[in-house]
C-alpha cells in the first residue's frame, strides 16, 4: 500500500507540532523510541488499521539528503487498503481548521 504524505510547516518544534496535528486529528502522538526511522527524530499515533508518523529532519550533521528541507512530513500508512482521496480530504478537512498549522499534500 502506497503511503499519505503530508509537507507540514513547524509549529516551534516537533513535540508541539505534534500535540497540536494529534489535537485537531484526535490522536496521541508519542515520541518514535524504536530507531525505525534512524536520524529522523519522529512522533507516532495509531488509530484502528492506521499509523500516522510525523518526521523531522535529522540534524545537519546527519542529513544526507542532496536537498534538505525545512519541513516536517506527515506519513500516513494502513495495512488495509484505504481510498487515499477519501483520507487526504478528511485529514485536511480536520488540519485546516487550526490556522497553526500549515500543509500540503506531497505526490
Amino acid at each position: 500500500m502506497e503511503d499519505i504524505q503530508f509537507k507540514i510547516e513547524p509549529v516551534e518544534n516537533l513535540e508541539i507540532t505534534s500535540k497540536i496535528i494529534g489535537n485537531a486529528l484526535g490522536l496521541h502522538f508519542e515520541k518514535d523510541m524504536s530507531g525505525f526511522y534512524e536520524e529522523f527524530p519522529a512522533y507516532v499515533a495509531k488509530h484502528d488499521s492506521m499509523e500516522f508518523t510525523i518526521l523531522r529532519n535529522p540534524d545537519p550533521e546527519d542529513d544526507i539528503r542532496d536537498d534538505p528541507t525545512d519541513h516536517f512530513e506527515l506519513i500516513i500508512e494502513s495495512e488495509l487498503d484505504i481510498n487515499h482521496d477519501k483520507v487526504i480530504q478528511y485529514i485536511s478537512s480536520k488540519l485546516s481548521k487550526d490556522s497553526r498549522i500549515i500543509f500540503s499534500i506531497i505526490d
